[in-house]
This record gives structure tokens, C-alpha cells and sequence, in this order.
């Protein structure tokens, strides 16, 4: 299945970065996927004519190790690269957990405590090539081929009891889950420039895709370790994902502007899952055959945009709208009908800009956007997490849709960038996490669309020098939220006023010497079944350059206090859940980069937010 945008930037190695964009409310001409905007990968190109390259080292106290490397040979017509990755992260943490279920007159209490443990090893190779046909003529091929593998694991002790007192156990149960496979990805692009500046047509080809192979194992037994229950499934699957893309700019004149473009996309994936229980006598797993499954995905997207940009004096705009046509078949077995989705949505975007006197500007924006949900939100198979909690996707899950307003300020000083603004983000068929008694006291996880949601609030952000040594940036975000809508024939609506902030401060010591200082802050919100509290963490990082900035070595340290954890009470008709978990902290990491031959990039291609590979679910 398709990578989510974490696990994307996680797999793009560093050296092929030069820098990423957040973009609250983007134009109809990038996807209108995801909850409030979409990040741009800024990718690297050498400028100068030759060998020259970039190689990076990594470590931390983890473990964890990793380094990849990018080369490039440029000359008057060609630019060719070559890199590679290999990356092994490992984190560890801790989980609290306690259930309490009113099932027959009798309150079960489930209390666990444990280790949690997860390891990510990814490796590939990159190559591509541009080649400057004339002037105004690019074509260019890319191509990437990788392996991954995500394992997650915990270690938890369970101690189970009732009121009335009935009975009093103790148990353990050791869990471990795994994913592998394979990816490739590859992309052709053709930029034509006219003679006009601006003038330009770029179409392109990508071709993603890949294999998988997933099994999760969950074996409960006494403290004295006598076996109680053993579980397997697993899970393998292909997918593929093709995209044609053209897009168009004519500049009518220096002030106004026409832009259009056409998109499909065209997706496939399979899965075969089993499902396994031990036999307790002979101590083997054998497969229950009326568990078994098989599922397809098919989705097919196809999308037109246009846009027109203009000015009149101070005041610029750019108004923009975006048709998408989607076909989506969903069928597995045991399912009377196919889950079927034929649906054409319109996107519209507007961006509009008042120049004020001493740089000074007033704004206005508007984006519609879509959250499909995740491949595996909608695998309708049972996997077992631990021996009390068992999790299912929901393959009736619709997207959800979100109007996305903003109205702001902003000021540029010599030195600074001052930005207020205010907004309201309403979200449709609002998907969240769910909860739910499965039998007696073991939980069932899925995933379900609650109602809707509404955030209004401001957010202010300031980023400039205070002296000649210190920067900072600094922002803040407060809002009221609201969840309402029907969840398991209840009519619910939650309320909370939420607030957070980030702060980053880089001190600069010497020219080649310099020291960064960074904190966040979530507040405490409402959820459709409950409540999540705050959390914070910081870090703090060193970077010091040698050999005319040739070569450099970072030292970070990340969740300095060891605040990062996360916390949530989750309540329903006769049961309650609290839960908190968080990984080791502090971890202690360095990187050493070397540039070698007087390396310098440029900006290169954007990315929009996701890649091709695995997708699986949070720590």
C-alpha cells in the first residue's frame, strides 16, 4: 500500500534533501489529500559542472546506525546521480494500560504494564539522469529500488480481577508483529519552456509498486510460563500504483496568469491473510480455515484543475478549481457486496493578498481538501495486539472532507517576519480511533466515521534575529474544538478550548559553530470517546563545521526530560479505558556529513508528501 507522508520521510535519504514546505491551504494544482495541507520535498542538484557529492553517517544511542550517500556528474547537456541508503532505527518504551468492563452484573478489571519495543531497517538506491534536449527542452528519468522491514514488539504483564471477587490471575503475554517488503519506483518527466517567461508545459510518469509480507504473533501464559493461548496471522500482499500528470502555465501578460492540468491515478492491491491458533497440546499452529480471507483494492482517480492568477495594484489573487472522479472497489471474502465508491468532488481554492504600506500584508484563503483513509484503516481482518485487545479495519469507512478558511496578517521587518491569523477547519465524516468491548474483558480497535468536527482559533508566529548570535522562532496556536455526530446509535458532542506552541532558538557561536534549542507544547482535547491529555518535549543539537564547511558534525539530544509521552481516557456504555505509553528518552544522536569536491545544491523537484513503499500503523 501506498507510504503515509511519516514513513515517506522517513525512507528519503538526507542527502537528497535541501529543504521541506509546509503548505497550510495549497492550490487546486497539488493533490487535496490530507487534514490541513500537504509538505513539499525540496530535493537536491548539483550547480557545478563535474564529480561532486554528498555522504552522511548517523548514530544514536539506541543503536540505531544508518548513512547514504548522493553523487552527481554534471556537464553542458547532462546531469546524472547516484545514491544510496541504509538506515536501521530502533526505539524502546513503555505502555500502562487499564480496563474496566461491567459484563453480566460483574465489573472486570484488566490492569498491564510492559516493554514495548520497534525497529525499522530500510535500504535503496536511486539513480536518475536530466538531459537537456535544447534551451527549453528537459527529459528526465528517476528511479528508486528498496527493501523495508518494520518490526513492533511488547513485553506486558496482565493482572485480571472482578467485583464481585471472583477470581484474581496473573498472566504474560509476549506479542510481536513484523512487516517486509519490497518497493520500486520510477518516474518520467518532460518540461518544455516556450519563449514567453513563464510559458511552460511539464508532463510526467510514475510507476510505484511493491510487495509485502506481515505476521503478527500474540502468546499468552502464566508467570510459571505454562502456555494459555498462542494466535498468528499473517498477511501477503502486492501493490501498484500508476500516475499521469500534465501541467500547463500561460502567462496572459506581467499580471495575470492561466494555469491547467489533468491527473490519473490508477491503483491495485491485494491481500491473502490467514489465521492460526496453537494447539496447546503439541505446541503447533494450525490455520482456521473460516478465518481466512482474501481482499482487493482497486482505485481509480481521475482529476482536471484550473487556475487564474492576477493583480490590480496592491491587491493579488489567485482563484482555482479542482474535479476529481473517483472509482473504488473494495471486495473480500465474506462480504455479501463489494464496498463501491463512484463519486466526482469539486475542490475549490482561493488565495488572495493586500499589500499595505511598510511590508505589510493582509490575506485571505480557502481550500477544500480530502482525507481518504488509510489502506490498512479498512482491512477487515482480526489481528491480535496483545491477549486482551484485538484490531479490525472497517472497509465502509468514507473520507473525510475538510473546509479549510484563513484570514491573517503578516510583517516583515529587516530582521524579522511577524505573522497573526485566524482560522476555522471543519472536518466531514470525521474518522477517529474507536473502542469497544470484543467479550468479557478483551477490547476491540477499529476505526470509524464519528460525525464532524470544527477548530476556530488564531495562530501567531514570529521568526527573526534578537541579536546578532540568537534567533528565534516562536509560535503559538489557540482554538476551540468541537466533535459531534453519532457513534454506535449515540448521539454525542464534545467540547474543549485546546492550546500549544513551539519555540526554537539557534545561537550562533562561531561561524562555523552553532547551537539549536527547541520545545513544544500539545494541550489537552476532546475526543469522541474520551479525552487525550498534554504533552511536551525538547531537544536540544550542536553543529560544528570543519574544513571550509566541508565536513560536519551534529550532536543531538532529543525528549530531554523524557516528557513525550502520550496519555488518553477512552469511556462507552459499560466500559472505561485509560492507556498511556511513550518511548525511552533521552536519546543521544550524532551525524557526520562530508561534501566533497565543493558539493552545493540547489532546488531540484518537489514532492508532494508521499512515496512509494509499506504503510504501518504508530509506535
Amino acid at each position: 500500500s501506498p507510504l503515509d507522508p511519516t514513513d515517506a520521510l522517513q525512507q528519503i535519504p538526507a542527502s537528497s534533501i535541501e529543504n521541506i514546505e509546509i503548505i497550510t491551504n495549497p492550490s487546486a494544482k497539488f493533490d487535496p489529500d490530507g487534514t490541513s495541507g500537504i509538505i513539499n520535498i525540496i530535493s537536491k542538484k548539483n550547480k557545478l559542472e563535474g564529480i561532486s557529492g554528498q555522504i552522511n553517517l548517523n548514530g544514536d544511542s539506541k543503536e540505531a546506525f544508518g548513512g547514504d550517500f548522493l553523487v552527481s556528474y554534471r556537464n553542458s547537456k547532462f546531469n546524472a546521480f547516484l545514491g544510496a541508503n541504509y538506515n536501521d532505527r530502533k526505539m524502546t518504551g513503555s505502555s500502562i494500560q487499564e480496563n474496566e468492563n461491567i459484563y453480566n452484573d460483574t465489573t472486570l478489571f484488566t490492569q498491564s504494564y510492559g516493554d514495548r519495543n520497534m525497529n525499522r531497517l530500510s535500504k535503496g538506491i536511486k539513480a536518475g539522469l536530466d538531459y537537456s534536449i535544447t534551451e527549453k527542452d528537459v527529459l528526465s528519468f528517476s528511479g528508486t529500488v528498496g527493501k523495508m522491514t518494520f518490526e513492533r514488539g511488547s513485553n506486558t504483564n496482565f493482572t485480571e480481577f472482578t467485583d464481585p471477587e471472583s477470581y484474581f490471575l496473573e498472566s504474560y503475554s509476549a506479542d510481536i508483529s513484523s512487516r517486509t517488503g519490497e518497493y520500486y519506483n520510477g518516474n518520467i518527466m518532460y518540461q518544455h519552456k516556450f519563449n514567453t517567461e513563464g510559458h511552460q508545459l511539464e508532463a510526467s510518469i510514475n510507476l510505484r509498486g511493491g510487495n509485502s509480507g506481515e505476521e503478527s504473533l500474540n502468546e499468552k501464559s502464566t508467570l510459571e510460563g505454562v502456555m494459555q493461548l498462542g494466535q498468528k496471522s499473517t498477511e501477503q500482499g502486492k501493490n501498484q500504483d500508476l500516475r499521469i500528470k500534465a501541467d500547463y502555465v500561460y502567462p496572459i501578460n506581467e499580471k495575470y496568469k492561466v494555469e491547467a492540468g489533468y491527473q490519473s491515478r490508477i491503483e491495485n492491491e491485494t491481500e491473502d491473510y490467514r489465521f492460526f491458533t496453537m494447539d496447546l497440546l503439541s505446541s503447533e499452529y494450525v490455520n482456521l480455515e473460516q478465518y481466512n480471507n482474501n481482499s482487493s483494492y482497486k482505485r481509480n482517480i481521475h482529476a482536471m484543475y484550473g487556475m487564474f492568477s492576477g493583480e490590480y495594484k496592491k491587491f493579488s489573487y489567485q482563484l482555482g478549481l479542482r474535479g476529481e472522479y473517483t472509482d473504488r472497489i473494495m471486495e473480500h471474502e465474506g462480504a455479501e457486496n463489494p464496498f463501491i465508491i463512484n463519486r466526482i468532488d469539486l475542490f475549490p481554492t482561493l488565495h488572495s493578498a493586500f499589500q499595505l504600506p511598510a511590508d505589510q500584508q493582509m490575506f485571505i484563503n480557502y481550500a477544500r481538501r480530502i482525507e481518504r483513509p488509510r489502506n490498512f484503516y479498512l482491512e477487515p481482518f482480526y489481528s491480535w495486539m496483545d491477549a486482551y485487545n484485538i484490531r479490525v479495519g472497517n472497509p465502509g469507512l468514507i473520507p473525510e472532507y475538510i473546509d479549510s478558511y484563513e484570514l491573517g496578517y503578516h510583517k516583515q521587518f529587516k530582521n524579522a517576519f511577524f505573522s497573526l491569523e485566524g482560522y476555522l477547519r471543519q472536518t466531514h465524516n470525521k474518522i477517529e480511533r474507536t473502542r469497544t468491548v470484543y467479550e468479557a474483558n478483551i477490547m476491540l480497535n477499529s476505526f470509524e466515521n464519528v460525525g464532524t468536527d470544527y477548530s476556530s482559533g488564531i495562530e501567531t508566529m514570529y521568526n527573526g534575529k534578537i541579536s546578532k548570535w540568537w534567533s528565534m522562532n516562536i509560535s503559538g496556536n489557540l482554538f476551540y474544538y468541537v466533535v459531534k455526530g453519532e457513534l454506535y446509535g449515540k448521539e454525542f458532542e464534545k467540547t474543549s478550548t485546546n492550546y500549544g506552541g513551539r519555540i526554537s532558538n539557534t545561537f550562533t557561536i562561531t561561524p562555523t559553530t552553532r547551537v539549536q534549542l527547541d520545545g513544544m507544547y500539545n494541550g489537552p482535547s476532546v475526543t469522541a470517546q474520551g479525552t487525550r491529555e498534554a504533552f511536551a518535549f525538547s531537544n536540544i543539537a550542536l553543529k560544528q563545521q570543519f574544513f571550509d564547511r566541508n565536513l560536519t558534525l551534529t550532536f543531538q539530544v532529543s525528549d530531554i526530560f523524557n516528557t513525550g509521552k502520550h496519555e488518553a481516557y477512552i469511556y462507552g456504555e459499560n466500559y472505561s479505558s485509560y492507556y498511556k505509553f511513550g518511548r525511552e528518552a533521552p536519546i543521544y544522536r550524532a551525524t557526520l556529513t562530508w561534501n566533497f569536491n565543493n558539493y552545493r545544491p540547489d532546488k531540484r523537484t518537489k514532492i508532494n508528501g508521499d512515496s512509494g513503499e509499506m504503510e504501518m500503523d504508530d509506535f
